[in-house]
């Protein structure tokens, strides 16, 4: 019962302590877990608490009878730019984004939980924007609490479930060319459920497949025109996931991951501002887009283990539709990470992420943005 208690206090301090977050390709943040931020890829390994979110069906091949658990921290600092009509403006921002994930496997079945932030957009507040004395700033962010089940059908085959409730915060200030205009909301936005298999055809080979339906964001704030208050909501569609991995172990020293995840964001055609004068809406002009990871784990010692990862995402905005506060711009990524055993149940991690990107032109226009990212975190078995 202590432990449940701790591990509930930890969800809600993960849950409600989150701040700022930064995505793109979308609304996508895909750097979850410490293994996850490493190696940029593990639909086809999941051998820790984190296939909570990554594949769900991978829990019950950890250890019988065995909790793992992981806590983490991940801090970035970014230099987004946006240059028009001869002008160049900068942003720099900082971003914490916290997590944890425990699981629990038995004989066939399988248990997880964790507190995360998949979904994150923007995180940009430009001074004096574009010389006009009013500040651009717009950051979306949506802290999931997920729980996972897994049942295993037979020695080499898995199926998993998982269902994710998420609290929203969108921000977004602007100058109209008439008014300022100041829009928040928060709080409860909706639930998505995800389905999973893992196929395990040897020791050597592992095939994860992963589909995350859509849902419904919904969350209530408010907007400020020109200092009056109104009460607001937000509605929009998110996007159905697909990801497939590869997990390859020639031998227990050595792993190699390559996840392929095909997003849906043109479901998210469009977002609904709903107040008491009616129902406004603004095109996303999202579109639908890849996301490429590769990633290599190496055993240096019993107590050694050292993570490189690569990752490719597309953009996830139409061209036209590019927006100097969002930013979002293919990226390139490259991670190297090191993990120590400190005792037979807990594993220190530091990482380190660096992420560019390919600068987008539309007109004039130029959009870009450079991205340093520090992880620590922990992993146990008890």
């Amino acid at each position: 019962m202590n432990k449940l208690l701790i591990i509930f206090k930890i969800i809600l301090f993960v849950f409600f302590f989150s701040g700022k977050a930064f995505g793109t390709s979308g609304l996508n943040n895909s750097s979850v877990g410490l293994k996850g931020c490493m190696l940029n890829a593990y639909t086809g390994l999941a051998e820790d608490s984190t296939a909570v979110f990554w594949n769900p069906s991978g829990l019950v091949f950890h250890e019988k009878d065995t909790y793992l658990a992981e806590m983490s921290v991940s801090t970035s600092f970014s230099d987004f730019y946006y240059e028009a009509n001869q002008h160049k403006d900068r942003s720099d921002e900082v971003f914490i984004l916290p997590g944890f994930f425990v699981s629990k496997t038995f004989d066939k079945w399988a248990f997880g939980v964790g507190s995360y932030i998949p979904y994150a957009g923007g995180g940009t507040e430009y001074n004096n924007f574009q010389k006009t004395g009013h500040t651009l700033e717009s950051f979306a962010a949506f802290a999931a609490v997920t729980t996972s089940v897994a049942y295993k059908l037979d020695s080499n085959l898995s199926v998993g479930f998982s269902i994710s409730g998420f609290m929203g915060q969108m921000e977004n200030n602007f100058h109209n060319g008439f008014v300022m205009i100041e829009a928040e909301y928060n709080g409860y936005a909706g639930h998505q459920e995800a389905i999973s298999l893992m196929y395990k055809p040897s020791d050597k080979w592992n095939l994860g497949i992963v589909r995350r339906f859509s849902w419904k964001a919904k969350i209530d704030g408010e907007q400020k025109v020109d200092g009056t208050k109104i009460d607001s909501e937000i509605q929009f569609n998110m996007p159905d996931y697909y990801r497939i991995g590869i997990g390859y172990k020639p031998n227990q020293s050595l792993a190699f991951v390559f996840d392929v995840l095909y997003m849906l964001w043109s479901d998210l055609d469009e977002f609904e501002f709903i107040t008491k004068d009616g129902v406004t809406r603004q095109k996303s002009y999202y579109k639908d887009c890849f996301l490429f990871g590769l990633g290599m784990e190496y055993a240096l010692t019993e107590k050694v283990e050292i993570s490189l990862g690569w990752r490719f995402s597309e953009r996830g905005t139409k061209r036209n539709g590019m927006r100097p506060d969002y930013n979002d711009v293919s990226f390139v990524s490259s991670a190297f990470g090191i993990g120590y055993d400190i005792s037979d149940s807990t594993e220190i991690v530091v990482s380190y992420t660096y992420t560019f990107t390919l600068e987008e032109h539309h007109n004039s226009q130029k959009y870009g943005y450079d991205l340093n990212t520090f992880h620590l975190g922990a992993r146990f078995i008890f």
